[in-house]
């Protein structure tokens, strides 16, 4: 197990790709899981730790002052119930549709290509969210702090540089299902930051952000 993303770990929003294991490695049977009282220490991990949920039976990654069946066991549930079920973003429409939801951002066609579908930003006109069909996969494009860059491409695989952008700045995000939705927005969210500059609310003048 790959224990170099807790360095990652922030506000305990892990989740189960974090540690480099697929689903069909982590629906780990209750009788093959560790006791409670086998706690195993995670190197580099800043106080967390591997337990089973005494409740749900399940492998859980947890921070110390979390108990089992806490806040982070339901949002594993969450996650692992979007992506065995194919919960995740899958459709150009729902990205766009995100992508507007935020405060002065507008759709563009600059190509004059349908295919090419872009949110941009209507105070410096900058693009955020790119939306395009690629070898038969929709997929977007957003803008990346450096510092998540590498953490969201070796959290799944469906995240991978940029296709035609600064693979420095830039994230491909194929919506093949794989990805949480709630991972999707936030890689959106965390663009629309980049582009806009700090001090600027996400929110809409009468409208909150779904």
């Amino acid at each position: 197990m790959d224990m170099q993303l807790f360095d990652n770990f922030e506000d305990g929003q892990l989740s189960m790709f974090d540690m480099g294991e697929d689903i069909e490695n982590l629906q780990t049977p209750v009788e093959e899981a560790p006791a409670a009282e086998e706690v195993l220490p995670a190197s580099g991990s800043a106080g967390i730790r591997i337990q089973r949920c005494s409740c749900c039976g399940k492998v859980l990654f947890v921070k110390e002052e979390e108990g089992c069946c806490s806040a982070f066991c339901r949002r594993f549930e969450k996650t692992l119930q979007s992506v065995t079920e194919g919960g995740g973003m899958t459709t150009r429409e729902e990205a766009l549709r995100y992508g507007l939801s935020f405060r002065d951002a507008y759709q563009d066609m600059p190509f004059h290509d349908t295919n090419w579908v872009l949110v941009r930003y209507g105070k410096n006109r900058k693009a955020f969210l790119w939306t395009y069909e690629y070898q038969g996969q929709m997929r977007i494009n957003v803008k990346t702090d450096p510092e998540w860059r590498d953490f969201w491409r070796n959290a799944f695989e469906a995240v991978i540089p940029g296709y035609h952008q600064n693979k420095e700045h830039w994230n491909t995000v194929i919506l093949d299902g794989t990805v949480p939705d709630e991972d999707i927005r936030r890689m959106i969210a965390e663009s629309y930051d980049l582009i806009v500059g700090k001090g600027h609310s996400r929110k809409k003048a009468s409208t909150a952000r779904q």
